[in-house]
């Protein structure tokens, strides 16, 4: 049953990778340029904005590759060990990452929002923002609880 639920996760990922390589081969770059057409004042912000756009891309394929890692040693019964707790840390900063890359956003946003009177925007985008952060602090939190149980792990092996 675990299998399954592995191979689903893997699925999606996989949907996932393929979604944002499309996104940034065809869309992303466009995204800029139209920035900088409808918003000739936006200059640097809309250059921030693209860097951050593949910025975000990039972290996420290595959020995706920790996490296929991650995937691997449920698959190996091998979930409770010192190489899924590195790779939970490791996973989580690639997370932060992308709140950072997703923070870039948020001046060419302020400006769009601005000129078209839209507040609306710059609230949704720092919700983009916040999403990555929740998911940043659940990582910590097992990441903190599969610590503890290494370590009850390695004291109940010496007790015995």
């Amino acid at each position: 049953m675990m299998k399954f639920k592995t191979l689903f996760l893997r699925a999606a990922l996989l949907f996932l990778v393929a979604a944002v390589s499309l996104l940034g081969i065809f869309w992303f770059w466009q995204i800029v340029k139209k920035m900088l057409q409808i918003y000739p004042g936006i200059g640097w912000a809309a250059i921030v904005f693209g860097v951050a756009i593949y910025v975000s891309a990039l972290l996420f394929f290595g959020a995706v590759f920790y996490a296929w890692k991650i995937l691997n040693l449920v698959d190996q019964e091998n979930t409770f060990s010192a190489a899924a707790l590195v790779d939970l840390r490791r996973l989580k900063l690639f997370i932060l990452g992308m709140a950072a890359a997703y923070a870039c956003f948020l001046p060419a946003i302020f400006v769009v929002g601005d000129q078209e009177d839209a507040p609306g925007i710059i609230l949704m985008f720092g919700l983009l923002v916040g999403l990555p952060l929740v998911v940043a602090t659940f990582i910590g939190i097992l990441e903190k609880l599969l610590q503890r149980a290494l370590f009850l792990q390695v004291e109940n092996d010496l007790t015995v």
